[in-house]
């Protein structure tokens, strides 16, 4: 698999097209600016003409959202576009673990951010990786969207 590293946190080189179809990845700082980097790099990888985009960008979103609010942590986003599947992971230095809250248990201003996810993608989960963890989704091709 081809792989690509961002030259700066959060930045690509300047007018870089992101190999489509491949395992690209990028890091970012632990700044709530660094969610609009994010995007924009995934962006830019899936490319604009993909059908489930918006819901991607939603995700990544609330992924680095979380990692950066909860986990108080630089991340690292992967994005993998193959054999029609899209995976997003989100990789943090973070000691928490997700979990999606009941919905008497959200709160105005948040605490939606993993039922977007459970509902947006065709399969989501968290790995643990040493010093971090791992928050992934996948998504099929064709729009989805899970009542959760």
């Amino acid at each position: 698999m081809t792989s690509w590293r961002a030259t700066r946190p959060g930045r690509a080189a300047a007018g870089r097209r992101h190999p489509r179809g491949c395992d690209v990845q990028s890091d970012f700082d632990d700044q709530i600016t660094e969610i609009v980097a994010a995007r924009r790099f995934a962006e830019q990888t899936i490319g604009v003409d993909h059908a489930r985009l918006a819901d991607i960008l939603v995700i990544v979103s609330e992924l680095a959202s979380n990692a950066v609010r909860h986990a108080h942590s630089k991340f690292s986003v992967r994005v993998c576009n193959q054999r029609g599947v899209v995976r997003i992971e989100v990789t943090d230095h973070g000691d928490g673990w997700p979990e999606v809250p009941r919905r008497e248990e959200v709160v105005s201003g948040g605490g939606m951010g993993l039922n977007l996810v459970a509902a947006l993608s065709d399969r989501w989960g968290a790995t643990e990786r040493p010093g971090g963890k791992v928050v992934w989704a996948e998504l099929d091709d064709g729009p989805a969207l899970r009542v959760v």
